[in-house]
């Protein structure tokens, strides 16, 4: 719910990485590229409301941390007809199996469709568009922030 961590526990669902998870990431992609080996990964579709329960500027930087590794990013995540529409979810932390077949459509046939393809280039304007969709849907849903401390997308669950 509203003012907890980011889908659950951190260690289980989708807690943003750790400087060190981070650091892990890159230097796989890394040793990827160094042997020849294109590196793409893939960012679950994320049901909205709980994307907004996220604070923007930890994702966003979540989002430009994974980018800098060096991989192709194709990214779910945000605010799309995949996200936004709640007969594609089972519960908010999983989505229909028609959800995933869409997702392994785009990412097998190269056609995005509901995601970003996120690279240095793109980067950008994807954190624009999230930035303007997250502040336009968090001023019309969503109560104000608690005050008194960051709410990021990581941590304990409770108060």
């Amino acid at each position: 719910g509203y003012g907890l961590p980011f889908a659950g526990h951190k260690d289980n669902h989708a807690g943003l990485m750790t400087p060190a998870q981070m650091e892990a990431f890159r230097a796989t992609i890394r040793l990827l590229k160094t042997n020849g080996i294109e590196a793409s990964c893939l960012i679950n579709p994320c049901h909205h409301l709980l994307l907004l329960t996220c604070d923007p500027q930890d994702y966003q930087d979540w989002l430009a941390g994974l980018v800098e590794g060096g991989a192709t990013i194709w990214d779910f995540s945000g605010f799309t007809g995949l996200t936004m529409d709640d007969a594609r979810y089972m519960d908010l932390s999983h989505f229909s199996r028609a959800t995933g077949d869409s997702v392994l459509a785009e990412v097998l046939g190269g056609k995005p469709t509901h995601a970003w393809r996120l690279q240095r280039d793109t980067l950008k304007d994807r954190l624009a568009h999230f930035r303007s969709r997250y502040d336009e849907l968090a001023s019309s849903r969503l109560p104000p922030r608690p005050q008194g401390g960051r709410m990021g997308c990581e941590g304990d669950i409770g108060p």
